[in-house]
């Protein structure tokens, strides 16, 4: 779709099965928004606020969730394969209920903290 809706305000909107591919959607509020079904592959979601989202079943391959606030969100079965979620706020639990692969780039402090036997 390509739509620019960087700083757009859509708080609580109802955006089930929405067509977003490749949109940007920078620093846009989202906070409460339904999403549920819909396509953000390759969507551009830096800063974002997805805070009480539902992205139930959401396709966001690929999409850079950099910075993005996801607490609260509903991410079961979300797609987020190869997604971009450096300092991406969201707890463990949705991070379990989400579809990922070793491609997705999670954020750090998912990750237990490993010592590496070659580092003295």
């Amino acid at each position: 779709m390509d739509a620019d809706l960087m700083g757009a305000t859509l708080t609580n909107a109802k955006l089930n099965r929405a067509s977003l591919w490749n949109a940007t959607l920078t620093n846009a509020n989202l906070e409460g928004a339904t999403l549920n079904q819909a396509d953000l592959a390759y969507a551009e979601l830096t800063k974002a606020n997805l805070r009480g989202a539902k992205l139930t079943d959401a396709d966001l391959l690929f999409a850079t969730l950099t910075d993005a606030d996801l607490e609260g969100a509903t991410l079961t079965d979300a797609h987020l394969e190869g997604a971009t979620l450096t300092g991406a706020r969201f707890t463990v639990q949705q991070a379990i209920t989400a579809k990922t692969s070793l491609k997705t780039t999670m954020p750090a402090h998912l990750y237990p903290q490993v010592d590496d036997p070659a580092t003295p």
